[in-house]
C-alpha cells in the first residue's frame, strides 16, 4: 500500500513539472511596435496622477525575434527572423527553411531583451521614486533572467549650450534632446535589485511560477500526511485485532468461574426477593397506620389543631406534614384540615404535596411519629362524648332551620324550637304560618311529655336532611318581598303592567303583593295617624334622607307629622343635606318596610292607597278581578 501511494506521488510530481514547463514557454506577440506602445501607455497611465507628461521622458526598447510556423505537406517547420527596434543595433540575418515546397504559415514575435529608460525633469519625493522603481518593471513585464534593464534618472534639466556638439546616432545622424538624454541614461550603470525585489515576484510570469511551486509544495505535504495517516490506521487495526483476541479468550469461562457466577446470581435473586417482600410489608403497615390516624382525627378538632401546630413549627416539620397530606389524598386531607388551616393555606400545601416523592421507609417514619403524637394526646386529652343530638343546629341560620322544618309536623317543629335559644326561637316561629304558631306554642308547653327515644330519632332524621340543605343565602330569599321591593322602585307604567299580569296569572300572589306593596310617592294618601306613627318610629335622620329630593306634597305630609317646634329645624336640615342616591334609596326602602308592617297588622290598606294615588296622577285605573273576568 505504501508503494502504491509513493508511485502516485511521483506521478503527480512529474505532471506538475510538465505543467510548469509549459507555463514557462516563450511569450508570443504579433508586433514589437504595438507591444512598445502598450507598455509606454501603461506607464503613462500609472504616472499621470503624480506628474505631468512634460515632466518626464519614457522610452521602451525591445529586441525580438520573428518566427513563422511553416506547414509542409507531411511535417511542420518554423523559420525565424530577428528584428531590433531603435537602439539595439543591426539584426542578424534571418534563418529560414530552404525547402522549396514549404508553405508560409502564422507569424509572431518573441521578445529577447527589453530596456526601459525614464528621465525626470523635476525633483520628486523619495516615496514617489520608490513607487516608480517598483511599478514600472511590473507594468512592462521585465524579466531579469533574459537581461531586461530599467534605467531611472531623476535629474534636474540644465540649459543647452548652443556651441556644444550634439550626440549622434550609431548611423551618424544627429539625435534630438530626448535621444541624447536616453544615451546618457544608457551609459549609467544598472541599479542593483533590492531585497524586496528579489523575494517578491515582479512580473506575471514570476507570480505564475511562484503559484505552481506553492501548489507542488502543498501536494508533497498532502502525500506525506496521507502516508502518516495510513500508518496510524494500520497500527489501530492491529491493536483492535489483538484486543478482540483477548476478549474472546476472556469470554470462555472456566468451570470455577461459571460456578461462582451462578452462586452470585442466586444470591442477588434472593436478596431482591427479600427486599420486595419487605417493601410490600412496609406498604401494608403504612396503610394501617394511616387508617388509624384518620380514625383518631375524625371528630377531634382539638387534636387536629394540636397536630397542625406541632407539624408547622419549622421547615422540616412542614415538609413532613405535606407528605402526610400526599399520603392521605386530596379529598380526605381537605375534609380533615381545610377548616383549621384556612382555604388558601391548605391549597398551597396541597399543591406542594402533588409534587412530592418519597420512599415507603420515609413514609413509615412520618406515620409512626404522628401515631405516637396522637396516642399521647389520647392519654392526656381523652375524647369528650357529646350528649346533644341537635348540636348540628348551632351551625345553621334561623332561615335554614325554618326551611328545614317547613314540611314537618307541628310536634316536630315544637321539639326543634325547644332546642334553640329564645332569640332564635322567636325568629324561627315568625317564619311559620299564622295558624301553626299557636299550635307550636301549645306543644312547647307539653314538651316534657315527649319520650326521650322520640327526641333522638327526630334528631337523626333531621341530620340526614341537613346534608342536602341549601346555604343561608339561598333560603333567606323571600320571593314575595323581592317582588314588592322591585315594584316599589320601577316606573308607574311598568308597575301597573306587572300587577295586571299577576292578576291574570295568579290571583293569590297578586293579592299578597298588592296588600303589602307600598309606593313611596303615595305618602300624601296615607292616613295621617298611620303616617305619624311610622315617621316617629324611624330615626329623624333617616326620615330626612328619605324625603330628600321628593315632591313638595310628600315633604309637607311628612313634616306635618312632627311637632310644630321641630318643623323649622327639619326644613333647615333638608336644605343643608345632600345625600347620595344610594342612601336615599336605602332609607326609602326602610320607610316602605315600616309601612308594610303596619299593613300586616291590619292598620292600613295599602291596596287602596296605591289605587287612590294612581287615579290622582291620571294613571290607568286599576282593574279588579271581576272586571277582568267580564
Amino acid at each position: 500500500m505504501m508503494a502504491r501511494y509513493l508511485k502516485t506521488g511521483w506521478i503527480c510530481l512529474l505532471l506538475s513539472l510538465c505543467v510548469s514547463g509549459h507555463v514557462w514557454a516563450e511569450e508570443r506577440i504579433t508586433s514589437l511596435p504595438a507591444k512598445q506602445y502598450e507598455i509606454e501607455s501603461a506607464i503613462h497611465n500609472s504616472l499621470r496622477h503624480y506628474m505631468e507628461p512634460q515632466d518626464y521622458v519614457i522610452k521602451v526598447w525591445l529586441k525580438g525575434k520573428k518566427k513563422t510556423i511553416e506547414t509542409f505537406p507531411f511535417k511542420n517547420f518554423s523559420s525565424s527572423t530577428d528584428e531590433v527596434l531603435p537602439g539595439f543595433g543591426t539584426p542578424p540575418s534571418p534563418v529560414t527553411n530552404e525547402d522549396p515546397v514549404a508553405v508560409e504559415g502564422e507569424t509572431y514575435w518573441v521578445v529577447e531583451q527589453m530596456r526601459v529608460d525614464l528621465i525626470l525633469y523635476k525633483e520628486i519625493s523619495p516615496s514617489l521614486a520608490t513607487y516608480i522603481t517598483e511599478i514600472i518593471p511590473v507594468l512592462s513585464g521585465m524579466n531579469s533572467q533574459r537581461g531586461d534593464v530599467f534605467n531611472f534618472m531623476p535629474i534636474k534639466p540644465k540649459p543647452l549650450e548652443s556651441d556644444s556638439p550634439r550626440p549622434l546616432n550609431p548611423d551618424g545622424s544627429a539625435m534630438d534632446g530626448a535621444s541624447s538624454s536616453s544615451d546618457q541614461a544608457v551609459a549609467t550603470p544598472e541599479p542593483e535589485p533590492t531585497l524586496e525585489q528579489m523575494l517578491i515576484p515582479q512580473t506575471p510570469m514570476e507570480w505564475l511560477q511562484a503559484g505552481v511551486s506553492l501548489l507542488l509544495l502543498l501536494l508533497i505535504l498532502f502525500i506525506f500526511w496521507r502516508i502518516i495517516k495510513l500508518q496510524k490506521q494500520q497500527k489501530a487495526a492491529q491493536a483492535a485485532q489483538e484486543k478482540s483476541a483477548v476478549d474472546i479468550r476472556d469470554l470462555v469461562p472456566s468451570p470455577q468461574n461459571a460456578i461462582a457466577t451462578i452462586q452470585q446470581a442466586r444470591q442477588d435473586l434472593v436478596r431482591r426477593q427479600d427486599e420486595h417482600v419487605q417493601e410490600i410489608l412496609l406498604v401494608e403497615e403504612n396503610n394501617r397506620l394511616l387508617q388509624e390516624i384518620i380514625k383518631q382525627l375524625v371528630g377531634r378538632e382539638d387534636w387536629k389543631q394540636h397536630l397542625i401546630e406541632e407539624m408547622t413549627r419549622d421547615k422540616q416539620s412542614t415538609e413532613a406534614f405535606t407528605r402526610l397530606l400526599a399520603m392521605m389524598g386530596p379529598q380526605t386531607a381537605r375534609r380533615l384540615f381545610s377548616e383549621q388551616l384556612g382555604h388558601e393555606a391548605y391549597l398551597d400545601l396541597e399543591q406542594l404535596a402533588r409534587d412530592l416523592s418519597f420512599t415507603p421507609q420515609e413514609a413509615n417514619s412520618i406515620l409512626k411519629d404522628i401515631w405516637t403524637f396522637l396516642f399521647t394526646k389520647k392519654l392526656t386529652l381523652p375524647e369528650k362524648v357529646a350528649t346533644d343530638p341537635f348540636g348540628y343546629l348551632l351551625k345553621l341560620s334561623t332561615g335554614q332551620i325554618a326551611f328545614l322544618l317547613k314540611d314537618e309536623p307541628v310536634k316536630i317543629k315544637a321539639l326543634v324550637v325547644s332546642r334553640l335559644n329564645s332569640e332564635q326561637a322567636t325568629e324561627v316561629i315568625g317564619h311559620f304560618p299564622k295558624d301553626e304558631r299557636t299550635q307550636v306554642m301549645l306543644h312547647l308547653g307539653k314538651m316534657e311529655e315527649l319520650p326521650l327515644e322520640l327526641v333522638s330519632q327526630v334528631a337523626y332524621n333531621l341530620a340526614d336532611k341537613v346534608r342536602s340543605l341549601p346555604d343561608s343565602n339561598t333560603v333567606a330569599v323571600n320571593g314575595v318581598n323581592l317582588v314588592i321591593d322591585v315594584l316599589g322602585e320601577v316606573e308607574h307604567g311598568v308597575r301597573q303592567d306587572i300587577i295586571n299580569g299577576l292578576r291574570i296569572s295568579d290571583q293569590r300572589l297578586s293579592d299578597m303583593v298588592e296588600s303589602r306593596c307600598f309606593i313611596f310617592e303615595s305618602i300624601p294618601f296615607v292616613p295621617k295617624e298611620v303616617l305619624m306613627e311610622v315617621v316617629r318610629r324611624l330615626p329623624l335622620d333617616d326620615v330626612i334622607i328619605a324625603i330628600s329630593g321628593a315632591t313638595k306634597e310628600i315633604k309637607e305630609a311628612v313634616i306635618l307629622c312632627f311637632p310644630e317646634q321641630n318643623r323649622q329645624a327639619i326644613v333647615s336640615a333638608l336644605k343643608a343635606k345632600t345625600p347620595s342616591p344610594d342612601d336615599i334609596r336605602e332609607k326609602r326602602r326602610v320607610f316602605a318596610q315600616s309601612m308594610r308592617g303596619m299593613a300586616e297588622n291590619n292598620r292600613v290598606d295599602l291596596k287602596e292607597i296605591n289605587t287612590a294615588w294612581a287615579q290622582q296622577h291620571d294613571a290607568v285605573p286599576a282593574l279588579n278581578f271581576e272586571q277582568q273576568e267580564s
